[in-house]
Formats: C-alpha cells, structure tokens, sequence
C-alpha cells in the first residue's frame, strides 16, 4: 500500500505505508528542493513574503556593493524570489468582492518596506534635539533608509526584467533611489501621526486656539478628518506612482507604453487606498494630543 503528496507545482509524489508522512515531507524538501506548504493570501503571508523579497534584494545589493560573494548573491536573491512565491497568493478576488483582504495584503507587503525608515525616524526622536534641528535629523534618518532599500528594489527590478546580477547598473539604481526616497519622505511627513517622529509637528496651541479646539462640533471634526483623509490619499498614491516611473526608467523600462501606465495606475491606488485608510487613525492620534494640549493651556489660564 501506498499514498500520494501533492506538491504546490501540481505533481504528486507516491511513498509506501511504512515511510511516515513526516519523513516523506522531509524528504521532498531535501531531496526535491520543494515546500511542502500551500501558499496563501491575506496579511501575515503578504508580510512574510514581503520580507522575504526585500531580504533578496538587499542581498543582491551587498553583492553589488562586494560585502558578498556575486554569485551566492544572485542565488539568494532567486531563493527569496521562490520562497516568496511559496508563501504568498495574492486573492483572486477584487476589491468589490473581498476589499479587507485585498486591504490587509496591501498593508502586509507594504509593512517591510515601511518598517525599517520608520524605525530610523523614530531613533532620531531620541536624540535630544528640538524644533528644525530634530526635524533635519529625523527627515536625514529616513531619507537615507529609504535610499538604501529603493537601491536593493531597484536592482531586483533590474534582476526580474531578466539581467544577470553582475550585469546590473548599480548606479542607474543607487540614483533612481535618490528621487525615490525624497519623494518617501515627504509622502511619510504628511501621513497624520507618523510626521510626528520628524520634531515637533504642527503649531504650539495658544489659548485662541485651545478654545477653539474645545468648542469644535461634529461637522467640523468630520470635515477635518474628510480634508486629512482625501490629501493623504491623493498624496500617497502620487508619489508611488512617481516613484514606480523612476523604477522603471532605471531598469531601462519604457515609461510611457501600456504596461508603463498600468503600473502607474495601480499603483496610484494602492498608495491611495493605504493612505486613505491609515489617515483617519493617525488624524485620531494626532486630534487626542491637540485636544490634551489645549486642555492644559485652558486649565493654567
């Protein structure tokens, strides 16, 4: 007697009774080179597979940069790729048929890209630094993250059209990514919340103001979060689709073809919609502390 496994790649694999299934896995792995794992969608595959992708790319650019052997680089590279691809199926369904899916996997892949500027600008909070000099670190912190990483995406753009990692233009890539990460940090700074680790955010509230805070009615707070919602949508989705034609111009891509302005658009919305989403929070977080600050100005008049 026997029994099959069905491998992701839709071939199955007879054993006898006596191997154990965990054995047989095991086996598959080593000896087929093949995961045993069924990919799938949703926010923790997208933000495993994220990770995944962003780790191959900076392994293909310490292979640029000579800190790893060439070879071994571009063979991480096509791990990362693979594995990436075991772990993660987007839906197949739209975003009138499943928008918290479609939403929770663009946020997962997004948050790798996300995580490590952020970080950086959060540690440039720490520094005891106020006003313009604490905003200048905190702009600088993230601006050269998001440099770094748009060189390594830069290069697995190049990589995925095809090129070999040694045939690569580590330039053209290092100074796409200036433009790239210029436009990151602006994008970030006016994201409600998060342009708060750049030093301090928006005007010291004086007792007109606190009184005004105070006095705001229903309609007034929900056309400020409608106004924070609709700039950072609009803002969002412009510079990913800027920086999607930088990508494609240093990766010798057209610009300006079909292909070109499919990725501009989609991309366009899904920075809108991420943006959009992740407005209103962050407007709530940033209301909470206008409203204390006022609280405090009204009770030491």
């Amino acid at each position: 007697m026997s029994y099959t496994v069905a491998l992701p790649d839709g071939r199955t694999v007879e054993f006898p009774d006596n191997v154990p299934r965990e054995k047989a896995a095991e086996i598959i792995r080593t000896q087929l080179g093949v995961g045993t794992e069924t990919p799938q969608s949703g926010f923790m595959p997208a933000l495993k597979a994220g990770a995944v992708e962003l780790g191959g790319g900076l392994s293909a650019l310490a292979g640029k940069l000579g800190i790893k052997d060439l070879q071994k680089a571009q063979e991480e590279y096509e791990a990362a790729q693979k594995r990436s691809k075991e772990i993660f199926k987007p839906t197949e369904e739209g975003w009138t048929q499943a928008p918290v899916t479609k939403f929770l996997e663009l946020l997962g892949g997004s948050a790798p890209y996300m995580a490590a500027p952020l970080a950086a600008g959060l540690g440039a909070a720490t520094l005891p630094l106020t006003g313009t000099a604490a905003a200048v670190a905190g702009l600088g912190a993230v601006g050269l993250t998001s440099a770094g990483q748009f060189t390594a995406t830069n290069l697995a753009r190049q990589l995925e059209e095809g090129k070999k990692l040694e045939e690569t233009d580590l330039g053209a890539a290092a100074l796409a990514a200036i433009p790239q990460a210029a436009l990151d940090t602006v994008s970030m700074r006016m994201i409600p919340g998060i342009g708060r680790m750049f030093g301090e955010a928006g005007v010291k509230i004086t007792a007109a103001n606190a009184k005004q805070i105070a006095e705001q009615g229903l309609k007034t707070t929900l056309t400020d979060y409608a106004l924070k919602t609709g700039k950072t949508a609009g803002i969002e989705g412009m510079t990913e689709a800027a920086q999607q034609v930088f990508e494609r111009l240093q990766a010798g891509l057209s610009i300006t073809d079909e292909k070109a302005r499919q990725e501009y658009l989609d991309n366009f919305l899904g920075g809108a919609i991420l943006g959009g989403t992740l407005a209103p929070a962050g407007r709530f977080v940033e209301r909470g502390a206008e409203r204390q600050q006022a609280r405090d100005v009204l009770k030491a008049e």
